[in-house]
């Protein structure tokens, strides 16, 4: 099959994608903050290490590499932590997004960035104040905002259900093929 493809992010998304486009014999390279210890003993695998906040790097990097196609996993999905670093989550969630969209069309290749698309009803002021304390949301991966309190405030899932990015990795892996 062939071709080369950048990866964007190296959390559970970005993971099975990594190991597909491999064993389907892609050129593939990581772009990841920080090396995780995944893949080194795979040579096929190129990493790069780049801050996607930083729009000189990762347009330098995407326009290094000369992607046919990106895919942007990347994100910060943690409700607290977009709560109290609103300007950190601003610039990955945002910002970045806009910088690889701009690096991609810069360099002329595809783009598919994957996100969650909840759409919220209005909450409850004493409902989400007594959440805390509730301990509902320990050991949740999506927390509050898709598998605890908040799921009975999801008005629509523009996407599925079942995982806190809105995507199941075993509904996309067809459509890699």
């Amino acid at each position: 099959m062939g071709g080369k493809i950048a990866i964007i992010g190296l959390g559970m998304i970005g993971y099975e994608l990594i190991k597909k486009y491999d064993n389907l014999g892609y050129n593939v390279h990581a772009i990841t903050r920080s090396d995780k210890g995944f893949f080194n003993d795979n040579n096929n695998i190129i990493k790069h290490f780049v801050d996607i906040t930083n729009e000189s790097k990762i347009k330098e990097t995407i326009e290094n590499i000369n992607p046919d196609f990106v895919v942007n996993t990347a994100a910060i999905t943690n409700v607290d932590l977009c709560e109290t670093e609103r300007e950190l989550a601003y610039k990955t969630n945002a910002l970045a997004a806009k910088y690889i969209g701009e690096a991609c069309k810069e360099v002329g290749c595809s783009l598919c960035h994957i996100s969650t698309d909840y759409v919220f009803d209005k909450f409850d002021e004493d409902d989400l104040n007594s959440y805390p304390d509730s301990g509902e949301w320990k050991g949740k991966a999506g927390a509050c905002m898709v598998e605890g309190f908040c799921k009975k405030y999801i008005k629509e899932i523009r996407g599925l259900e079942s995982c806190a990015r809105g995507l199941q990795i075993e509904k996309l892996l067809p459509f890699i093929r």
